[in-house]
């Protein structure tokens, strides 16, 4: 679904107008709330694709292509060069380790904010390791 959203935000790019920084913070932050109340009367929440996930993947899309920030030569631009195809690969697998190995945290808000940057950077330092192994050890 992702692949598909990105792709038709790339191809309309210059129809879609910039998203304010705000809206990010509002549907991550409505994000969280639905995760919270699925979690508290234990709906099915292993999907992963809650109502509030398909707005916050095109936010959070838009929010960065059309951020100067992240347009020139910069970390945040480096990584989405050289990692995004391995991080979108890879963040499910962590995702399910999380929801193992911390499955006595689930209801903690703490972890439940802290959860997705976390994920973020262990895919991140994974992909980075693969990437490593690959280049320096299988001469591909």
């Amino acid at each position: 679904m992702c692949v598909s959203i990105g792709y038709l935000i790339n191809k309309y790019h210059n129809r879609i107008t910039n998203i304010k920084g705000r809206w990010l913070i509002i549907i991550f932050l409505l994000n969280t709330i639905e995760y919270i109340l699925l979690n508290k009367y234990d709906f099915d929440k292993q999907s992963g694709i809650y109502i509030f996930t398909i707005p916050l993947t095109i936010t959070v899309f838009i929010y960065f292509l059309n951020n100067v920030v992240v347009t020139t030569n910069n970390l945040f631009a480096k990584i989405g060069r050289k990692y995004s195809t391995g991080i979108y690969v890879f963040h499910i697998l962590f995702i399910k380790i999380f929801n193992i190995v911390f499955k006595s945290l689930s209801n903690n808000l703490l972890y439940i904010i802290l959860r997705t940057p976390m994920v973020f950077l262990i895919t991140l330092a994974f992909v980075y390791f693969l990437q490593y192994i690959k280049k320096k050890h299988l001469k591909l």
